[in-house]
């Protein structure tokens, strides 16, 4: 499983958080969904923090997670969601990586020109990569 599957598959088995975005309308990459409400997980960037003897590696990803609601109180209940779904989560990968951590380091909820409220989600990963991995 790859980090981007582990944090979808995360979102769709929490219900609260697929009541506030269903899992389908949750998409990776710079998609957009017609229907609100939808959300997008984009990759930032990826940095090895540390390397070790046997060339595995713990590498720190940093995501975002951009969630579009027609309503304030919803684009912000799912900010606080997220916030407790993701962070201090661990999660298994493929191939022996692991994330041994998720951080939410920031946030913001805003209007948007057609009136939309985006909330946004920084999320810093902690990965272990394996040699097979590098």
């Amino acid at each position: 499983m790859t980090l981007s599957q582990a944090i979808h598959q995360r979102w769709a088995a929490d219900e609260q958080l697929a009541a506030l975005v269903p899992p389908e309308r949750f998409l990776t990459g710079l998609g957009v969904d017609a229907r609100l409400p939808y959300a997008l997980l984009v990759g930032s960037d990826s940095t090895v923090a540390m390397r070790y003897n046997d060339r595995s590696s713990l590498a720190t990803v940093r995501l975002r997670v951009d969630c579009f609601h027609p309503q304030f109180e919803k684009a912000e209940a799912t900010l606080r969601r997220i916030a407790a779904v993701f962070d201090g989560a661990t999660m298994p990968l493929e191939d022996g990586r692991a994330v041994l951590l998720v951080r939410v380091v920031g946030h913001s909820l805003r209007q948007i020109e057609d009136g939309t409220w985006q909330a946004r989600a920084k999320l810093q990963c902690a990965v272990y990569r394996t040699t097979q991995t590098e």
